[in-house]
């Protein structure tokens, strides 16, 4: 698992929990509701589940921008500038044009040559392989250029766009979510202490229950 993936799988379990969370505190007002419990402590403990769940709220919403996606343009700068694409180019040729159409693939996640090794970002080679290839097919799709797995016209077109103006990819936002991990131990602390409060009212009342049959 990338290191990209590995962090929106634990942001996405972090939202399951402050799920679950709400999902508890929904249950505690119904149950204490039901008691004949004093009025200060029912408002005392509504107050305290209400701001517990703005605050679910507030770090389930920024958890979730944490890895929203936005398009961002980015260049080619293996490239020489005011290089571009001139001739044909199929599977099997060899040569520094093979390397810059290797870094222009690279430029965006969706069409790289490789995720390591030969060919991918920072190490293109000058050999026209299967790998480019098919990361060449997945350029022309994703561009909307007849799959031909060759460097013909229309795709040179394109890459030499790139080449001017940058290609414009999607990418998950980076922002910084370390300071919300204490944010989401307090708020299942808060929880935990919110049903032990319920607990010792149920307690208390059901010993004066008793009391009062003896």
């Amino acid at each position: 698992m990338s290191q990209k993936n590995k962090r929106i799988h634990q942001i996405k379990v972090a939202i399951v929990i402050l799920m679950a969370l709400g999902v508890a505190l929904s249950a505690i007002a119904p149950a204490f509701a039901a008691k004949e419990v004093i009025k200060e402590e029912k408002e005392s403990i509504r107050e305290k589940v209400s701001a517990t769940k703005d605050e679910i709220r507030e770090i389930s919403e920024e958890l979730s921008a944490s890895f929203k996606e936005e398009e961002v343009t980015v260049g080619v700068p293996e490239v020489p500038r005011g290089f571009s694409f001139k001739y044909t180019l199929r599977e099997g040729v060899r040569g520094q044009d093979a390397r810059y159409m290797q870094a222009v693939l690279n430029a965006d996640p969706d069409t790289r040559v490789a995720g390591s090794g030969p060919g991918s970002p920072g190490k293109e080679t000058e050999y026209f392989g299967p790998a480019t290839r098919n990361a060449l097919k997945r350029f022309q799709l994703k561009h909307g250029i007849l799959s031909t797995a060759s460097l013909g016209l229309q795709t040179r077109e394109k890459m030499n766009e790139i080449l001017r103006e940058g290609a414009t990819i999607k990418r998950v936002v980076k922002k910084d979510t370390e300071h919300l991990k204490e944010r989401l131990m307090g708020v299942m602390e808060k929880v935990k202490y919110l049903r032990e409060m319920v607990d010792e009212i149920y307690s208390e009342k059901e010993e004066e229950e008793l009391d009062g049959n003896e």
